[in-house]
């Protein structure tokens, strides 16, 4: 096997040593060559095909979500697909309420997909849907994509709309990756849409709303200079761009990039299931705990009840003795005296029950286990 290896490399000395030497040039001229193109022509390369005309399509009204100029997105009001249902303000709900009448005990539900459900499960199969009863009526906001900033800024709204007695917050270590985040491709590549959102600072424990201008930016996308230079400043996954226009853009730094990226996932994925002995981190942790007492501040001026509904991810579910972002999320909700949910430990319980219906989202049967439990929490008086 050696000889013949050997006997193919003197065959092809040449190219060999040719492939080598322009690798090498490409080192060298790396920090050069990114100088010669605008940032926006490097864009252009580095957003696909397929993820811009996705993008237009989102613009234009073609899916269960619409650009929003404050939060980034939301969910298409009366938007109607295989399973899911908007009703006009937006909520994935079974029946319509009146906005502000009520004779009921009115929940608000917020968080991302997980709480919608996702597209697999219809309306009444919702974690929402289970809650309600003769004495509770439900809102459900969940919506894709959605971090704890954006759920914050909605719940300043929402609250102000439509006068709740108790708002439940889907929160797992999913909603806390985007915290430090502007433009979602700088973040994760393989998003289904490029989407623009708003983030916060925090100064002296102060929280610093960073507003870009989403609609605007989403039209001038890739063609402005104005969005990158907005995004250098404030989005800090910017780096990986720039990273990019180093060491991906020329054909074989781009090559060997691409297969570093492959393994570092593969790396990834093995050390999440293989975590019993390993502890990993509650990414944007300190913000995380800033937007919680906010949020628990807000509760309390206008007078509901605020309740973190934890929810772990699959990984963290199944290695639930592992030292896991979810056990970070879970002291804080205690450190912070919150009303929250034990997701992990409810849906442990139940044994045989099968939680996830093959990807991120939960099976109606977890659904139902859950808002069990999150029925004791909208009881009035309890």
């Amino acid at each position: 096997m050696w000889q013949t290896i050997l006997q193919f490399l003197k065959q092809n000395r040449k190219f060999f040593l040719a492939m080598f030497f322009i690798a090498v040039a490409e080192i060298a001229l790396s920090g050069f060559i990114e100088s010669i193109f605008p940032e926006t022509w490097y864009l252009r390369s580095y957003l696909s095909w397929k993820l811009m005309q996705r993008t237009r399509d989102f613009q234009d009204g073609r899916f269960q979500i619409i650009p929003d100029e404050k939060l980034g997105w939301k969910n298409q009001p009366n938007y109607t697909g295989e399973n899911i249902h908007f009703d006009t303000f937006g909520s994935r709900s079974v029946e319509s309420i009146a906005e502000k009448k009520r004779k009921k005990t009115r929940v608000i539900f917020l968080g991302d997909s997980r709480l919608s459900g996702g597209g697999k499960i219809s309306n009444n199969e919702t974690v929402s849907s289970f809650v309600e009863d003769s004495n509770l009526e439900t809102l459900n906001f969940g919506t894709e994509y959605f971090s704890l900033d954006q759920i914050y800024l909605l719940l300043m709204d929402a609250a102000k709309q439509f006068s709740p007695d108790v708002v439940i917050v889907g929160l797992g270590s999913r909603n806390t990756e985007l915290l430090d985040c502007l433009y979602l491709p700088f973040c994760d590549p393989d998003v289904e849409f490029a989407l623009v959102k708003p983030r916060f600072n925090l100064e002296k424990n102060h929280l610093i709303l960073i507003q870009p201008n989403v609609l605007e930016f989403l039209e001038d996308i890739p063609g402005s200079i104005e969005p990158l230079a907005f995004f250098h400043r404030y989005d800090m996954h910017y780096q990986k761009f720039e990273q990019f226009k180093r060491q991906e853009f020329t054909p074989f730094l781009g090559l060997f990039n691409l297969m570093k990226k492959k393994v570092g996932k593969w790396g990834d994925s093995a050390n999440k299931m293989n975590s019993a002995h390993k502890e990993i981190r509650l990414r944007n942790g300190t913000l995380t705990n800033a937007l919680l007492k906010a949020m628990q501040i807000y509760a309390h001026e206008w007078n509901f009840r605020l309740v973190l509904l934890l929810l772990p991810e699959k990984w963290e579910f199944e290695n639930s003795s592992a030292k896991t972002p979810y056990d970070e999320l879970k002291r804080l909700a205690q450190l912070n005296q919150f009303d929250f949910i034990d997701g992990r430990k409810i849906l442990g319980a139940e044994a045989g029950t099968q939680i996830f219906s093959g990807d991120i989202h939960f099976t109606p049967e977890a659904n139902q286990i859950i808002a069990a439990k999150l029925k004791e929490f909208c009881k009035p008086g309890s």
